[in-house]
């Protein structure tokens, strides 16, 4: 369900089945990219509106690039605005968890 709701992302061909692609033994299927951010990319899916995004500006352009290969656009449109106000000094971070905020 995750995957398939994101219409026009990386994900929903490829989970219908429109997109052939080559399963694993298990019936998982490889994806060749660097999996440091996927679990948070998972996250936003699952809950774009509670997404715990990194306050630190490398963190979020590493995840900015691979929400661009996924073509998750909402999630790129949130990080690049939440990059420009970061980088205007016009946005003060603060967060109660360690090196996260609540993207409003």
């Amino acid at each position: 369900d995750t995957l398939s709701r994101w219409e026009g992302s990386f994900f929903e061909p490829l989970v219908s089945g429109r997109l052939p692609q080559r399963r694993e033994p298990d019936g998982s299927i490889f994806v060749d990219r660097p999996h440091k951010q996927f679990g948070a990319l998972l996250n936003f899916m699952q809950n774009p509106a509670g997404f715990q995004i990194p306050s630190n500006l490398a963190t979020i352009d590493e995840l900015r690039a691979e929400a661009e290969y996924y073509c998750l656009a909402e999630l790129v449109c949130k990080l690049r605005r939440l990059r420009a106000r970061m980088l205007e000094g016009g946005m003060q971070v603060t967060s109660d968890k360690k090196d996260a905020l609540t993207m409003k």
